[in-house]
């Protein structure tokens, strides 16, 4: 794999990675799961971009014994610093602990 200077992984890695697996399942005669903990506030996510498109191409139902999982919520310290006076920090999948100690609001 190639890494960009700064230690980050391009999308060709990622799918480069993945078909690895998969190609290595198959030759074992074994299910795989890929996990996939990603985070990027670039592109639309909507499944339109090469990275979605080139990673649905590895499953699906002619592809059976194949999944993969992918995290959401790694840019949850995106809305960090918006003053609402509640646990930071937000995002669209953001989860937040509060001790049961604390006071109530």
């Amino acid at each position: 794999m190639s890494r960009a200077g700064d230690g980050a992984i391009q999308d060709a890695d990622i799918i480069q990675a993945t078909r690895f697996v998969f190609e290595q399942a198959e030759l074992l005669h074994l299910p795989a799961v890929v996990n996939l903990s990603l985070g990027s506030d670039f592109g639309t996510h909507d499944g339109s971009s090469a990275l979605e498109q080139g990673l649905a191409s590895f499953v699906g139902p002619e592809f059976p014994g194949r999944a993969i999982v992918v995290a959401a919520g790694n840019s949850g310290g995106l809305f960090a610093g918006i003053g609402t006076g509640e646990p930071e920090p937000f995002g669209i999948h953001t989860e937040v602990h509060i001790p049961l100690d604390s006071p109530p609001l």
